[in-house]
């Protein structure tokens, strides 16, 4: 998988903000020379400040004997992200310094379950697009790699997938249509429990004539909802 995402770049906070600005170019040959080379000047440093930037690997984060799920999350301050086709292994994210919210909330319920964390994986699913955290029981909130860059990573929540559901809406200002505990086989997701938004929107039933009028929820059966979400993700 990688459950859902369109193409676009991080704002400052975190935030995910669509397409970029683009200015039409009037230099001369020779200004726009001097402007290539200091962009291959800039990029040069560029590349040379990432390298030089220490590694992070998952044995340094198993063997780190005070990680919490807050000191967790404070390795990935400085990531950036980059959407993949599929999730990226694990040492690859690290090496690579840059990922997306799926290859974040893997490796944090992978690393803090063996920390003795309970934790679950949570795909919210909105119109167009997707998004995964990781659930820990223990600290009651989620650790959301749209946050890495705020002084905490950890949205409070009690667990319930419709509230996880509605604070990720909420910071998407997207309503969601549902939210699904899923796990990982040989790397491809697999669902759990789904909730959708509809049902608890549901009318209660009336009563007409002394007979009871069952009045139902039209939504589409759960496979049918992943199929058409899972194309996306952020």
């Amino acid at each position: 998988m990688h459950l859902l995402c369109f193409t676009h770049t991080m704002s400052g906070t975190g935030r995910c903000q669509a397409g970029g600005h683009h200015r039409p170019c009037g230099f001369r040959r020779r200004a726009v020379g001097v402007l290539a080379l200091f962009a291959m000047l800039s990029g040069a440093v560029t590349i040379g400040a990432q390298t030089n930037a220490p590694l992070l690997t998952v044995e340094q984060l198993r063997n780190d004997p005070s990680l919490t799920p807050e000191r967790f999350a404070s390795y990935f301050r400085d990531f950036e992200f980059k959407l993949g086709e599929t999730r990226q292994a694990p040492r690859d994210f690290l090496a690579a310094r840059s990922g997306d919210c799926e290859d974040f909330a893997g490796l944090a319920a992978e690393v803090l379950r063996e920390k003795n964390y309970t934790t679950k994986l949570v795909a919210v699913f909105m119109k167009g697009q997707t998004h995964v955290v990781c659930y820990v029981d223990e600290i009651h909130g989620y650790l959301d790699y749209n946050l890495r860059k705020e002084a905490s990573a950890i949205q409070l929540a009690n667990g319930k997938l419709e509230e996880i559901a509605d604070k990720v809406a909420a910071y998407f200002r997207n309503p969601w249509r549902s939210a699904s505990e899923f796990s990982y086989d040989a790397n491809q997701p697999r669902f759990g429990r789904i909730v959708f938004a509809g049902a608890r929107t549901a009318p209660q039933p009336e009563r007409q004539g002394g007979s009871l009028v069952r009045q139902t929820v039209s939504r589409p059966p759960a496979t049918q909802v992943l199929a058409t979400a899972l194309p996306e993700r952020l």
